[in-house]
């Protein structure tokens, strides 16, 4: 030691570590097998297809109930699973209004290609419907 130092460390000897520590924790086994599932939700450009429009705010409603029976319809037989990869429940129908119209929309898609695929099948009961830009919440 040191002529300065003073201190004995002979008194203080450290206890070996235990062989095995056992941890209590009440974390879910499934967090402690891999990184959480998310599901992360962005808002901005993208498509959907409009399939009616109207000044008339009744007739605007019904097309809205007509769309959610065909998208339950398609979603029962299966055909969106393949050509649609938002969120299927609630389905995506949207009824905005832009003066002077209401307009019925269906979908989220981030690209035109997406809502092309989803067009071919919406025309079969939506014979005018198109593909219109629009601001949507997509769901990753």
């Amino acid at each position: 030691m040191a002529d300065y130092e003073d201190f004995d460390p002979a008194p203080y000897e450290e206890e070996p570590p235990p062989s095995t520590i056992t941890i209590a924790h009440d974390v879910p086994e499934r967090l402690l097998k891999g990184p959480v599932e998310q599901q992360l939700s962005q808002t901005g450009p993208g498509y959907r297809i409009q399939v009616y429009a109207s000044q008339d705010k009744r007739n605007a409603d019904r097309q809205v109930e007509s769309a959610v029976v065909w998208w339950r319809r398609q979603l029962r037989l299966g055909a969106l699973a393949e050509v649609y990869r938002g969120d299927l429940e609630p389905p995506p129908v949207y009824l905005d209004f832009h003066q002077p119209y209401y307009r019925v929309r269906l979908g989220n898609f981030s690209t035109r290609s997406e809502a092309r695929s989803v067009l071919q099948l919406i025309e079969t009961q939506f014979p005018d419907a198109f593909i219109a830009p629009d601001t949507v919440t997509l769901t990753r």
